[in-house]
């Protein structure tokens, strides 16, 4: 999974490109004219059911009336597997002529390969676009998406982007706040490659946040967070500080030290979290940019630990 940033300043490219439209493939366009399945669109269309169902969830909606429509439904699915069976039924093998050797017969149904994370991360992307969980999916300049190479050793979250006049999806936080991002995170020793930088909340909004916003961009924020697999999280600003820990407490109580995340990593272990302030802040505030300097060089300290422990063998 890859996302190009150039060398000083955030300019987030497309991973894969993404499909245009807004709909959610149907069963029919998930496989091809010969019937068979089309991984991409199948995966698709898994995903965004998995989408609607949540917003089902948010919205209270647990129980659904079995409709005459809903039963025919469900006993055609019931049945569709045996004739699914029927087609796929290989032919029956022949004989060889005697004294020839035939080459090893090809299997009749080659098992779909797993899909990969450029395949999850274009789902995603996808699932975001067509995003209707709060109101700013009607109100917005435009989605602004993560630029860095995943995986990778840190992701930097912020709140949203904040833009004014003219919007490009290639600015993260804001002008002047990305020129100040990769300045710390050059000052200790991270470049593009090291670094995912991402948003709690997804999209780029012409006014003032709905309050269900960063609730409801949580989904969206725990899947990326599975996908570019950081050793370490650094949450800047208050909306990434609740989105990542679920907590309301201010920045100057969680910063300076590391949090467990609520999500965890491939194996099992609670990502390291650390909080500071958000580049807009300390845009506005420089006396607080040595208390954020000091956040940063915990953070290098800690890559620099298991750095030092794949190189013993230790993880």
């Amino acid at each position: 999974m890859t996302m190009s940033v150039p060398g000083g300043r955030a300019d987030p490219s497309e991973i894969t490109r993404q499909p245009q439209g807004g709909d959610v493939p149907s069963e029919e366009t998930a496989t091809d004219r010969h019937g068979t399945p089309d991984r991409a669109a199948l995966l698709a269309l898994g995903e965004g059911v998995r989408t609607l169902l949540r917003l089902h969830q948010q919205m209270g909606i647990s129980h659904y009336p079995l409709t005459p429509g809903l039963g025919t439904f469900v006993r055609a699915k019931q049945a569709r597997p045996n004739e699914q069976k029927k087609r796929m039924r290989p032919p029956a093998p022949t004989a060889a002529p005697v004294g020839k050797k035939t080459a090893p017969a090809a299997t009749a149904t080659a098992g779909q390969p797993p899909p990969t994370e450029s395949d999850r991360l274009s789902v995603l992307r996808r699932d975001i676009e067509v995003c209707r969980l709060c109101p700013l999916a009607a109100d917005r300049w435009g989605v602004v998406f993560a630029a860095g190479t995943a995986p990778a050793r840190l992701l930097v979250i912020g709140g949203h982007s904040r833009q004014e006049g003219e919007y490009s999806p290639t600015i993260l936080f804001g002008g002047q706040e990305d020129v100040m991002l990769w300045n710390m995170m050059r000052a200790i020793g991270l470049g593009s490659g090291d670094i995912v930088v991402t948003n709690a909340i997804k999209c780029c909004p012409k006014a003032d946040l709905p309050p269900e916003s960063l609730h409801a961009c949580t989904v969206h924020l725990r899947r990326e967070i599975a996908l570019v697999q950081p050793r370490v999280i650094l949450a800047m600003g208050e909306e990434a500080a609740h989105a990542v820990l679920g907590t309301g407490e201010p920045i100057s109580r969680l910063r300076g030290r590391f949090h467990a995340a609520r999500q965890d990593d491939a194996n099992g272990v609670p990502i390291p979290v650390m909080v500071t302030f958000h580049p807009r802040f300390l845009l506005a505030q420089p006396a607080m940019k040595q208390a954020a300097w000091q956040d940063l060089q915990m953070i290098q300290r800690r890559l620099s630990t298991d750095v030092q422990e794949e190189g013993t063998g230790r993880t």
